[in-house]
């Protein structure tokens, strides 16, 4: 959270969860995130998030958010 010449004000994060099931909601600081059909419509999405059924793995892209404070994303069943 410091500072240094060139850091951005704000970035989006991708992030990758290893899971059985897909959960029924994916939550970043108490708003929740748009659930997507299919890899494509995640792909091209700003936001979002997409539980792939064959392997369970949840992607999550967060919108922009300040690099000045931490967040939080739950996923919940």
């Amino acid at each position: 959270m410091g500072s240094y010449e060139g850091k951005v004000s704000a970035r989006s994060y991708d992030l990758t969860v290893h899971g059985k099931n897909a959960p029924s909601q994916v939550v970043m600081d108490h708003s929740r995130l748009h659930r997507l059909n299919s890899a494509a419509e995640f792909a091209a999405a700003g936001s979002g998030w997409f539980t792939d059924p064959a392997t369970g793995i949840t992607e999550i892209k967060t919108p922009p958010v300040s690099t000045g404070r931490g967040f939080t994303v739950e996923l919940r069943k």
